[in-house]
């Protein structure tokens, strides 16, 4: 039965994108049905023969789908790092993640990374459809909706504010943001391409990350040799800095003048590190900067090795997942990058068993799914013979909805039996 599934979502890779929607739904049940947490191999997972680490963003449930992979979470515990140290998390659509799993793409941890916490600063338009943040002197895009470049959307979540999903960023607002570190060539300086942004209350301490870009003694500047200082002389820290590498950083909300220096109380390195035991890992985010002959790219600070058998046409802020191994001068490609379309990343599916009593909240207004806020649709005819069943019944529900801000717009609604 399971060997039947994973060939069926095998067939996504060469049908339309309508049919690969209806047989991915399919998909999702037939899983659900055999009792499991819905596992499949989608893009290829950490493979046979051992276990695997995964680095990617959220991009649907049912279980987790992390760049189009799906992973079993149901014993995964979810952490991630936080000012005082490791603390318990919950897992988001749009969020970035790192995943150590089994060779059946069964999570056993699941270590969610945040890249900014602080106050926006100041907000320009950037084209037609994004705007840049300016947050603790740090650069982010946000995308308010997928263009014929190939950007996908940011998913922003405003909470419980009244004008969602019509909400606009602030100068003020606290805010607290994943997404990929992508240099723009033209003025040597990373920028965060963000995945989601969530609006949230004033925090006692701020977290800026970025690229090292200049280390001089204790203080180092981050995405540009005139970018934030911050002084790591008296920060816990859990590695040491390395220049073109992603550096995290908690500390004290900053004061005095703009662009003072900001004092570190705890800093994160967030260097790709090969584990002991692991037989494959995986590195998904949009690529930064490629060599002028190809052997090199850049994904999240990371600098990788491209064999010539591998090499082929690829830019910069394309998305691609890669397959690495360590080689004698660090990391380089294993196997083919593969590389997404922007109409890929712009369908999100969303799959979970809820009391029936709950499908009529689908039809009355905002309702959510693996705790993501989705707008309101109509019952398809599967979901209105389910809905007055008695008490106790569980449903299956499968969502395809469009990448965006929340509440996403649902596509379609389909339901069955658990």
């Amino acid at each position: 039965m399971k060997s039947s599934a994973r060939g069926l979502v095998r067939l996504l890779d060469t049908v339309g994108a309508c049919f690969r929607r209806l047989l991915l739904i399919a998909g999702l049940g037939l899983l659900a049905s055999c009792g499991g947490g819905g596992i499949a191999d989608l893009a290829g997972g950490v493979g046979s023969g051992g276990s695997g680490l995964a680095e990617g963003t959220v991009t649907g449930f049912g279980s987790v789908i992390v760049d189009g992979v799906v992973f079993d979470d149901s014993k995964a515990k979810v952490t991630e790092e936080g000012p005082a140290g490791v603390r318990e998390a919950t897992v988001k659509i749009g969020q970035r993640v790192r995943i150590s799993s089994n060779a059946n793409n069964v999570a056993d941890s699941i270590e969610v990374i945040t890249e900014l916490v602080g106050p926006i600063e100041l907000i320009v338009a950037d084209g037609a459809k994004a705007q840049r943040l300016t947050v603790l002197g740090q650069q982010v895009r946000v995308q308010r909706e997928a263009d014929s470049s190939g950007a996908a959307a940011t998913w922003t979540d405003f909470g419980d504010l009244p004008c969602a999903p019509g909400c606009a960023f602030a100068a003020g607002q606290w805010i607290q943001a994943h997404g990929t570190w992508v240099l723009d060539a033209a003025t040597s300086t990373y920028t965060l391409l963000a995945s989601r942004i969530e609006v949230i209350n004033p925090q006692p301490k701020v977290l800026l990350s970025g690229v090292v870009s200049k280390l001089d003694g204790s203080v180092v500047r981050l995405n540009a040799a005139s970018g934030r200082e911050v002084d790591l002389g008296s920060a816990a820290a859990l590695a040491d800095p390395a220049l073109n590498q992603v550096l995290r950083v908690w500390a004290a909300p900053p004061g005095g003048p703009p662009g003072a220096v900001m004092q570190a109380d705890r800093s994160i390195s967030a260097r790709l590190a090969p584990l002991a035991n692991v037989a494959s890992t995986v590195l998904g985010g949009e690529v930064s900067r490629v060599s002028a002959d190809g052997s090199e790219i850049e994904i999240q600070g990371n600098r990788i090795s491209v064999p010539a058998e591998f090499r082929g046409a690829i830019s910069t802020q394309q998305f691609a997942r890669v397959e690495l191994e360590k080689g004698a001068l660090g990391w380089q490609v294993k196997a083919p990058l593969r590389l997404s379309a922007s109409g890929e990343r712009a369908e999100v599916q969303i799959s979970e068993d809820i009391p029936a009593a709950r499908l009529a909240q689908i039809a009355s207004g905002n309702w959510s799914l693996r705790g993501t806020l989705l707008g309101r649709t109509t019952l398809s005819s599967s979901c209105a013979q389910l809905a007055n069943e008695p008490p106790g019944t569980r449903v299956r529900v499968a969502v395809q909805a469009v990448r965006g801000p929340l509440p996403m717009t649902v596509q379609s609604v389909q339901c069955s039996r658990s």
